[in-house]
């Protein structure tokens, strides 16, 4: 982690990254709003063309109705005026060489037909300025509405303009915002330095100004020796701790029982012979000694590793949680002697679980 002054600058940072972000939710929350007004002023627009649209299909389809009458009226107009010619020169010739009779039925036909003409021809006339003024309408709400379109056109795109406008103002002002909370954070970098950084560091997480000491060479048998120098000048004891170290097992983490056992034995025996100064170490192998049993070994059983283990000593072994091992004594002090692939040592017995 990070410690000091650059430590500062990380949470500097983290503030103003947080700044950044809140105010870029605001920005988003004014783009929806402008957003919002933009579809309210689209259905507003949509609203008003349907009207204008809806007017115009009535005039247009009215426009087209009388059209199709006018047009139905001339023709049966141009047909009365044929029938019309073709009587009248029917009655001018019959009335040249025909009888009486048949020139007054001529004549009759000839004047209705003439009326028929006459007839189709108001019809004719009239639903030509039917037409003319369905016309003049259709014309005056086509104009109306263009000029609505244009007006509708003309307020689409200023507000569009406006609204990108505005929009390019935001994000440059944002961009600005954002520059100006880095530049805070470029103005606590500049103030960090490595060097103060590090000695601090080095103050706060120290444990001391000198090495610690090498571990020096212990020799078993000259411990042996000074130990047993103070025991009422018996000179002899070294012996028998030699004879008896192989009682002893293992670490100092075997079982206190196996230890006692051999301590006890080893004075029982020291306290029957009678000290001389010619006696030597070889005197001592003749005489029975019992050994103290060792402990009682349990039948390998495995276990498995519930938590890791990193041994701290020589004598142990490590572990990870999962592994399988063979438990070959259970110690009373809680350490026992496992074997994996070959490998013995101590650990902690309540690190494992039979399985």
């Amino acid at each position: 982690m990070p410690f000091g002054s650059m430590r500062a600058s990380f949470d500097s940072l983290k503030q103003q990254m947080e700044h950044v972000g809140s105010s870029h939710i605001q920005l988003a929350l004014a783009l929806r709003e402008e957003l919002r007004s933009l579809e309210e002023f689209r259905d507003r627009q949509k609203e008003q063309r349907k009207k204008y649209e809806a007017i115009m299909d009535r005039v247009q389809k009215s426009k087209l109705s009388l059209y199709k009458k006018a047009m139905e009226s001339k023709k049966t107009y141009e047909q009365k005026c044929r029938e019309a010619d073709d009587a009248e020169q029917t009655f001018e010739r019959i009335s040249i060489n025909g009888q009486q009779k048949q020139v007054e039925k001529s004549q009759n036909k000839a004047k209705q037909c003439k009326d028929s003409a006459m007839e189709a021809d108001r019809v004719y006339r009239q639903n030509i300025e039917q037409l003319e003024k369905a016309r003049g309408e259709w014309e005056q709400e086509h104009r109306t509405t263009c000029e609505a379109f244009q007006l509708q056109e003309f307020d689409r795109l200023t507000i569009l303009r406006n609204a990108l406008w505005v929009h390019c103002n935001q994000l440059s002002m944002q961009c600005v915002k954002d520059d100006e909370l880095y530049e805070e954070v470029r103005v606590t970098l500049e103030g960090c330095s490595v060097e103060a950084d590090i000695n601090s560091f080095i103050q706060a997480k120290s444990t001391g100004t000198e090495p610690p000491a090498p571990v020096p060479y212990q020799n078993y048998y000259d411990r042996e020796v000074t130990l047993s120098s103070g025991n009422s000048g018996i000179q002899t004891s070294c012996g028998m701790i030699k004879r008896f170290s192989g009682l002893l097992h293992g670490s100092p983490k075997t079982t206190l029982l196996s230890t006692s056992a051999g301590l006890t034995l080893l004075s029982a025996s020291t306290d029957t012979l009678t000290p001389t100064s010619n006696q030597n170490e070889g005197v001592y192998a003749a005489v029975a000694v019992q050994e103290a049993p060792e402990p009682p070994t349990l039948p390998a059983r495995d276990y498995r590793a519930v938590y890791d283990y990193r041994a701290q000593n020589s004598d142990e072994l490590d572990i990870s949680a999962g592994d399988i091992l063979e438990v070959i004594l259970e110690g009373e002090d809680g350490w026992w002697t496992v074997e994996r692939n070959g490998q013995r040592g101590f650990v902690p017995g309540s690190y494992l679980e039979k399985l």
